[in-house]
């Protein structure tokens, strides 16, 4: 044959769904990616429910238009590892959405990551106009009542143990953190984007995913950067879960690449 299957049409959604030659092993990953769906669903879904009641509460209490900026951020963030897996799912239903999906899971990882971080600050009671720290109720700032801790050795970059600072966390080092967040959400879609376009030399795909991953890297470091050096300060808003089910959402995300 002369032809070559890039000249065939691509499959519709329809055909892949219901062509009968696909392998067995396809319907294995159907099922594991719908079962993914449902449990992540169940576990996330009633964490959503009280997010929104209690958004709704307090939005009828003040006679608001719309829910606080905050639960909006919350319910954005929870919602990200059920979205990951029903992509992945819809991938494994129709291979030819995967460039388009992964832009889309990829952009909603980046605002995820940036509205976490912004709660991070809120929740810290950081003033954006005043050069002093807040001051609590026992006129302590939230820096004093935090212990001094290394943790500019948070992970990935475990290995810096030995030469990070042990210190509390100054103004300076949220900014210069916040700004390892922010990259991301410039950076990180960026490569998913670049496959959308089919001309794109499969060099340059390969470096921005390179750049990709080095990104996500240095945007975790800095969420757990500030969350190592202010732990004992949020324990009570329960961060540490909501930021483990953000990084659900990532490897659920990235799992069929393995």
């Amino acid at each position: 044959m002369n032809s070559s299957c890039a000249d065939e049409p691509w499959p519709s959604f329809t055909q892949h769904f219901v062509d009968r030659n696909a392998p067995d092993i396809f319907v294995v990953f159907w099922i594991s990616a719908a079962v993914a769906f449902v449990f992540t669903s169940a576990v996330v879904g009633p964490a959503i429910y009280r997010v929104l009641k209690a958004a709704f509460q307090i939005r009828d209490e003040q006679n608001a238009i719309l829910i606080p900026t905050s639960y909006r951020a919350a319910i954005i963030i929870l919602a990200h590892p059920p979205l990951a897996v029903l992509c992945n799912l819809f991938i494994l239903l129709a291979p030819t959405t995967t460039n388009a999906l992964n832009f889309l899971i990829a952009t909603h990882g980046s605002i995820t990551l940036m509205l976490f971080a912004r709660l991070i600050v809120q929740y810290l009671g950081i003033p954006k106009m005043h050069h002093t720290p807040q001051k609590s109720v026992n006129g302590m700032s939230w820096q004093e009542l935090a212990p001094p801790s290394k943790f500019y050795a948070a992970p990935p970059c475990c290995c810096m143990w030995c030469f990070a600072p042990e210190r509390r966390l100054a103004l300076k080092d949220i900014r210069r953190l916040s700004w390892c967040i922010i990259q991301f959400a410039l950076l990180g879609p960026l490569g998913n984007f670049l496959q959308l376009f089919p001309n794109m030399p499969s060099t340059a795909v390969i470096v921005f995913i390179a750049v990709q991953g080095v990104s996500v890297n240095i945007c975790i470091f800095g969420t757990n950067a500030i969350l190592k050096a202010s732990k004992d300060v949020l324990r009570k808003y329960s961060l540490e879960c909501t930021w483990n089910l953000i990084q659900l959402g990532f490897n659920l995300w990235w799992m069929p690449l393995f």
